[in-house]
């Protein structure tokens, strides 16, 4: 159902063909255990991550912040959420794990086809619900994958996590602009940042033994004194902070990705 519904919003073409990649690579490749479940909390992670930068997007295009970006990322976005879906439905996963996929494809393919439409106001407030239950599952799903494996796992699902809240961090910013300025948008923002800076300096204890991975960490620290500017700045925002926390957005999601590459590498 949810591949049909992506060919009628003509946004994930790709999808079948990406499938066939994978299973031709599992069939070119036998991985070890620890292999396995690494690359399963991994398509975890990043599926948590996309369930935010799709909402953070449709928000984005709604209110008109680099909008044609914003529309080629959200297909993007939508494509891997969908994607890491049925990649993970053909791992082996626990019952209890297997589960909250379940739960978590239908909450998706709930709203599906109201992500791919134009972006409304109307449409804003009946995904806010959806998003907020496709979040929590994730978090669950990814979190349970986690406990299966320890040591490097610890630290991807940190970055994991992180690469999570810069998108709902984005998303609670540019939602608080397009119809929600309430005081519970404003604290659950303050909230997430509070988090975001607390998991960034757990991670940062992990560079005591890898100059690489604190140098990426000092670098990623930069772009977080800017987070902090335009959180502080909420209220006052216009287009213009609108346009620069959706780029900011962009680079400190690179930054974790570059945090990435160097634990996969070691």
């Amino acid at each position: 159902m949810r591949w049909m519904l992506l060919g009628v919003l003509s946004l994930c073409a790709a999808g079948p063909v990406l499938a066939q990649g994978v299973q031709a690579a599992k069939q070119a490749v036998s991985p070890t255990k620890g292999e396995a479940v690494g690359r399963r909390l991994e398509l975890a992670d990043d599926l948590l991550e996309q369930t935010q930068r799709v909402f953070r997007l449709y928000v984005q295009i709604l209110l008109d912040v680099e909008a044609e970006k914003s529309r080629l990322r959200k297909a993007e976005a939508v494509a891997l959420v969908s994607g890491n879906i049925d990649r993970l439905s053909k791992e082996p996963l626990a019952p209890a794990q297997l589960a909250l996929l379940t739960e978590l494809d239908a909450i998706w393919s709930d709203m599906l086809r109201q992500v791919g439409s134009t972006p409304s106001k109307e449409g804003l407030a009946a995904l806010l619900p959806k998003n907020e239950k496709l979040l929590a599952t994730s978090e669950k799903l990814a979190d349970s994958l986690a406990s299966d494996q320890k040591g490097k796992a610890d630290v991807m699902h940190l970055i994991g996590r992180q690469e999570m809240l810069i998108q709902r961090i984005a998303r609670n910013y540019f939602v608080y602009h397009a119809g929600y300025k309430t005081p519970a948008v404003k604290a659950s923002l303050q909230s997430l940042l509070d988090r975001f800076v607390m998991v960034e300096e757990q991670m940062s204890e992990f560079g005591s033994s890898n100059p690489k991975f604190k140098q990426q960490i000092e670098l990623a620290n930069v772009q977080v004194i800017f987070l902090k500017n335009h959180v502080a700045g909420l209220d006052g925002a216009g287009k213009a902070e609108w346009e620069s926390m959706s780029r900011l957005a962009t680079r400190l999601r690179e930054a974790m990705h570059e945090l990435r590459q160097v634990v996969e590498k070691g």
